[in-house]
């Protein structure tokens, strides 16, 4: 009885220590994936290239605020997950 008490408490312990290094990884990768919408468009910004979607026209600003509505909505969902993982 003791004997599968303490592999019942062994296996707890390693799927605890599992789950925080998948929870460390998901974070890793949440950073890398909403990170780098962010930085592309702040690069857009300061060599001027997202002026040209203004310089577009209509179009042009409704693909821009397309875009940055969609990053918003990823990064929304991204922080979500990684709540969710973290538990």
């Amino acid at each position: 009885m003791f004997t599968r008490l303490a592999a019942r408490a062994t296996q707890a312990a390693e799927s605890k220590r599992e789950r925080d290094a998948l929870t460390a990884q998901a974070k890793f990768s949440a950073v890398v994936v909403g990170g780098a919408p962010i930085i592309i468009v702040i690069l857009l910004l300061v060599t001027g290239r997202l002026g040209a979607m203004h310089d577009a026209g209509t179009v042009g600003i409704a693909i821009a605020v397309s875009g940055l509505t969609l990053i918003g909505a990823g990064l929304i969902v991204v922080w979500a997950l990684v709540r969710r993982a973290a538990g």
